[in-house]
């Protein structure tokens, strides 16, 4: 399992679901609203990136707060 939680996670998130031997990516909204200078996890701005995460269906996806 990976983690996203900062800028080049959100870009880089289909190639790393596409490394050998990773099964699952975890978003971490709270790191990725702080690393995008945002105060709240449930930003918009967190909530599109976390659909567009989430939009990569060739890998189970986690997200919590």
């Amino acid at each position: 399992m990976c983690q996203i939680e900062d800028p080049d996670g959100v870009v880089n998130h289909a190639g790393i679901a596409g490394v050998e031997g990773v099964d699952a990516l975890f978003i971490g909204r709270a790191d990725l609203a702080v690393s995008h200078r945002l105060d709240d996890s449930f930003a918009p701005e967190v909530a599109e990136m976390t659909r567009e995460i989430l939009g990569h269906r060739n890998i189970p996806v986690q997200s919590v707060g």
